[in-house]
C-alpha cells in the first residue's frame, strides 16, 4: 500500500506582516502530571534535574548498553519510540496487544515491558487501582485544580482508560487556560503591558500550547513578562508543581516555527532585543 504523505497544514497559518510567531508550549506536561499525581519519586526528581525522561526511562528497562549503542544522545531506534510510545499509553492503561501493535513487539515482549515498568514504578500501578475503584464506587474522576467529571457509564476498562487520561490532560488544559487569562490581565492592567498590548494577538491554543505573534521592536519587554507570568502557574499538590514551558518562534508559518530558549527570546544572554 502507498504511503500517503500528509500536508502540514500548520504551515496555513502565517504572521501578519512585521510580526514574529510564537508556540509556547508545555513541556512533557501529561507524564509530569502523571508522577505528581501518583507520588513517584523517582520520575518527579528526574523532571526536577531536567533529564532527557524517554531516554532515563529506556535505560531504566534496556540499559545504557542498548540506548547508547547507536545513537550517542541515547535515542538509539526502535527503543527510544518504543519507551516514548511504550510508558504514555502503558501509563493511560493500554493493554499488551495494543502496545504489541502500536510498538512493535511481541505479545511477550509487550507483557514483559509492562512488568518491567510497574516494578520499576508501582505507585503507577496502585494509581490505576485506585481510579478503578473510584470509578466503581463515586463514578467520579477528580484533578488538583479542583475540576471533576461524573462518568455515566457502566464500568468497563475503556472508560476506566478515559478517566486515567482525563487526569492529566485535564490539568494541562487548565494550565494553559490559565496562562492566557494571566496574561489577558496583564495586558489589561499593568500599566508597562498595555502600552504595549496593541503588539501582540493571541492566535489559537492546542491543549498544551498557546500560538500568538509580537510585533518585531516590542518581542523582548513582552516576552519577559509572558515567561514571568507562565513560570507562575502553580499545580496545587502537596509538592508544588510548576510544569516548564518550551518556545518556538518563526516569521513564515505557525509550521515553521523552530525551537528556541526563552534566554534567547527575551535577550537575556545578549541585553539585546530579539526578534
Amino acid at each position: 500500500m502507498e504511503k500517503l504523505t500528509l500536508p502540514n497544514i500548520r504551515k496555513l497559518f502565517i504572521p501578519d506582516p512585521g510580526y514574529t510567531m510564537y508556540d509556547g508550549d508545555l513541556k512533557g506536561a501529561d507524564a509530569q502530571v502523571v508522577a505528581w499525581e501518583v507520588g513517584d519519586e523517582d520520575l518527579k526528581e528526574a523532571f526536577r534535574q531536567k533529564l532527557k525522561i524517554h531516554i532515563k526511562n529506556g535505560t531504566d528497562l534496556w540499559g545504557k548498553e542498548v540506548m547508547y549503542s547507536k545513537d550517542p544522545k541515547g535515542k538509539t531506534e526502535p527503543y527510544y519510540t518504543r519507551v516514548k510510545r511504550g510508558v504514555h499509553l502503558t501509563n493511560y492503561g493500554g493493554t499488551t496487544a495494543t502496545l504489541a501493535k502500536k510498538c512493535d513487539l511481541t505479545i511477550p515482549e509487550a507483557d514483559k515491558f509492562q512488568a518491567d515498568w510497574f516494578s520499576l514504578h508501582p505507585k503507577i500501578k496502585e494509581w490505576h487501582e485506585k481510579t478503578t475503584f473510584d470509578l466503581q464506587t463515586k463514578g467520579r474522576t477528580e484533578n488538583k485544580f479542583g475540576y471533576s467529571i461524573d462518568w455515566f457509564d457502566r464500568y468497563s476498562n475503556r472508560l476506566r482508560n478515559q478517566a486515567l487520561a482525563w487526569t492529566p490532560q485535564s490539568t494541562t488544559a487548565h494550565v494553559v487556560e490559565e496562562a492566557m487569562i494571566l496574561i489577558n490581565q496583564a495586558f489589561e492592567s499593568e500599566a508597562a503591558m498595555i502600552k504595549l498590548k496593541r503588539h501582540f494577538n493571541f492566535l489559537l491554543q492546542v491543549h498544551d500550547s498557546l500560538v500568538f505573534q509580537i510585533k518585531y521592536a516590542y518581542v523582548q519587554p513582552i516576552m519577559m513578562r509572558i515567561n514571568e507570568l507562565l513560570n507562575s502557574i502553580i499545580v496545587p499538590y502537596d509538592d508544588p508543581l510548576i510544569i516548564p514551558w518550551g518556545i518556538k518562534r518563526g516569521r513564515k508559518s505557525w509550521g515553521e516555527c523552530a525551537e528556541t530558549s526563552w534566554e534567547e527570546v527575551c535577550g537575556i544572554k545578549t541585553g539585546e532585543t530579539v526578534h
